[in-house]
């Protein structure tokens, strides 16, 4: 696989464009329920576990417009997974450590996730001499992705311990 280095990145550039108007409204769209929340991010992990093998497939063409389609489409539904997973996790932690869930939790996902990501793609194309284990790989990431949240606890309500000190309220 051949691909303009011109035309990759401005590939890359317009996909990134429409996440800049995608992540705001599939946000707002997930705030309106639980239910629609868990909805929309399932269903972005759903295109990230299925999408990876014909965006590949459409990189692999040639055709920038084919190339584009991809682009669109995996990013699309990542930007729906990525909206709705903020308030999805805020959920899952407390209130009196919620921040500190959230960000070690988003942090240790990032460092993991997507630090190792071009090497363990660089490897395995390395190894296989073609995209469809790195398709695979990508799949793989939206399976953990997708069963991860089902592994977290329902929603969980802060009630005040016996032992910690409480705010008055008046």
């Amino acid at each position: 696989m051949t691909i303009d280095k011109s035309a990759m990145l401005g590939a890359v550039m317009a996909a990134t464009a429409l996440t800049l108007v995608a992540i705001p409204l599939f946000g707002r769209w997930s705030d309106r329920s639980e239910r629609f929340r868990k909805g929309l991010f399932l269903a972005g992990v759903a295109g990230v576990i299925v999408l990876p093998f014909p965006w590949f497939a459409l990189l692999d063409t040639g055709s920038y417009a084919l190339m584009l389609v991809g682009f669109v489409l995996l990013f699309t539904a990542w930007s729906a997974t990525y909206a709705a997973m903020p308030t999805f996790f805020a959920r899952v932690f407390p209130v009196e450590v919620r921040y500190t869930g959230l960000s070690a939790g988003y942090t240790l996902g990032t460092v993991l996730g997507g630090g190792f990501a071009p090497m363990i793609a660089t490897y395995l194309l390395d190894r296989t001499g073609g995209w469809s284990a790195i398709a695979l790989y990508l799949s793989l990431a939206g399976v953990i992705s997708l069963v991860a949240p089902a592994s977290c606890a329902s929603v969980r309500t802060s009630r005040p311990r016996a032992n910690w000190p409480t705010r008055s309220r008046r």
